[in-house]
């Protein structure tokens, strides 16, 4: 994992790596240790991939107050 801070102290870019060989790739999307080492901290619960049919559909991420708000990875 890359992880780049920005100018807003919550907010991160994150890569990641990728690693191939001959089978196809693989890439770790979840590393507690690494995300700890950048401060970023949370109660990992759930995760949600999502893929869309159609070019150039985006899926928007969005706030979110209690008693339903949630970390946004």
């Amino acid at each position: 994992m890359k992880i780049e801070s920005t100018k807003l102290k919550e907010v991160k870019i994150i890569e990641y790596d990728s690693k191939s060989d001959n089978r196809g790739f693989s890439y770790c999307i979840y590393c507690r240790e690494e995300l700890e080492q950048a401060d970023i901290n949370f109660d990992y619960i759930e995760e949600r991939v999502y893929f869309s049919e159609k070019a150039g559909t985006l899926y928007g991420i969005h706030f979110q107050n209690n008693p339903k708000s949630q970390t946004k990875l």
